[in-house]
């Protein structure tokens, strides 16, 4: 199915020429399946209020777009990554990206009701097919406008699709995972492809699954015998 895009990529400054680059190499690989229709980033806005103006944005942009494509300006993407995500039939899919310090866990989660409710980060899926989950970052991330518009009716009047909230017990959730949560509750769920595995920027330094597989096995190695 071809699809009506639009690009949310909330930024903070200038990007990183590789980022930028490979950001505009991955668009253009994706619009050979796809139509981009316009481009609904924020800049300097922060992530609340950037991302509920890009959310507001692409629902008004004029004739209906199918979906959002949210790639954080600290991203580092191949060719492949959004056309691969863009081909599934999902209202929500991401990739797996990793947390920028160690140990570099995966900002993919589950749900974990056992210990009254917040998110725990997975430690090992399927290499090859996409897999349900609870919760991700919104590094690299596609969502259809129809789920946009679900998670928007259920807020206060006034209110977006994103806000920092908090679980019963006074923790805070983090913008992100509050919309995942507010997805999962009106019946979508989040998918994500393990072979869509973008980099992670700090400074000059990138978190990878390989930074991830060391600290890891750091870890098993240093436990008691």
């Amino acid at each position: 199915m071809r699809k009506r895009v639009v690009l949310a990529s909330p930024c903070y400054g200038a990007r990183d020429p590789y980022i930028e680059k490979a950001l505009r190499g991955a668009i253009m690989v994706a619009a050979r399946e796809h139509d981009w229709v316009g481009d609904v980033s924020s800049i300097r806005q922060g992530w609340v209020p950037g991302r509920n103006a890009s959310a507001a944005a692409a629902i008004e942009v004029p004739g209906e777009v199918d979906a959002v494509v949210w790639v954080d300006d600290d991203v580092l993407l191949h060719p492949q990554h959004i056309a691969r995500l863009l081909r599934y039939d999902e209202d929500f899919i991401t990739g797996v990206l990793y947390q920028k310090l160690p140990p570099h866990y995966p900002l993919i989660s589950r749900w974990n009701a056992a210990k009254g409710g917040g998110f725990s980060p997975f430690e090992t899926w399927p290499p090859d097919t996409i897999t349900p989950a609870d919760g991700c970052g919104f590094g690299i991330v596609v969502t259809s406008t129809a789920l946009l518009r679900k998670v928007l009716a259920t807020r206060p009047e006034g209110g977006g699709c994103f806000d920092q909230s908090r679980l019963p017990d006074g923790r805070e959730l983090s913008e992100d995972l509050s919309f995942c949560k507010r997805a999962k509750d009106v019946g979508v769920q989040l998918w994500f492809d393990p072979l869509v595995t973008p980099d992670h920027q700090i400074g000059p330094i990138y978190a990878t699954a390989e930074n991830h597989q060391r600290t890891k096995n750091e870890r098993i190695a240093g436990e008691p015998k």
